[in-house]
C-alpha cells in the first residue's frame, strides 16, 4: 500500500499508524477506526468538489481528492488479516484506481509475490 499511498500527496498521522500496523501485522479496530474515518472524510471531499459547478481548477481538485481517497481506502482494506479474496479485490481495485497505473501496480504485486514464493 505504499505504493498507492506514494502516488498521490497526502500526509495524515492515521496514515502512518495504518502502514507501521500492516508490517508488523499488529492491527485492531480502533485502527481500522481512525483509518475509515479518514477515507470517509477525503471522499466526503471529492464528492463536494465533483458536484461544485466551478470550471477545470475543480475538477482538477476531485481528481486529486479522489486519488487521496482511493488510497486511503486501499490501505484501510489492507488491514483485514487474514485477508479475503474479497478484500484483497477490494484493495487492487482502490489501489489501481488512484493513479490508473495498472502496469505499476502489476509490478508491485509481482515483486510482492516473487518475495512471498521464490521459484527455484
Amino acid at each position: 500500500m505504499a505504493w498507492a499511498l506514494g502516488q498521490v500527496e497526502i500526509e495524515d498521522a492515521r496514515l502512518v499508524v495504518g502502514l507501521a500496523a500492516l508490517e508488523t501485522r499488529r492491527v485492531s479496530d480502533p485502527i481500522r477506526d481512525e483509518l475509515w474515518e479518514l477515507v470517509e472524510g477525503l471522499d466526503e471531499l471529492a464528492w463536494d468538489l465533483q458536484e461544485s459547478e466551478a470550471g477545470d481548477e475543480t475538477l482538477v481538485g476531485y481528481a486529486h481528492a479522489f486519488a487521496r481517497a482511493r488510497a486511503a481506502n486501499a490501505l484501510w482494506y489492507s488491514l483485514f488479516i487474514p485477508a479475503s479474496s474479497e478484500t484483497v479485490a477490494d484493495c487492487m481495485y482502490e489501489a489501481q484506481a488512484v493513479a490508473g497505473d495498472m502496469n505499476g501496480l502489476r509490478a508491485v504485486v509481482r515483486q510482492a509475490l516473487a518475495n512471498t514464493y521464490p521459484t527455484v
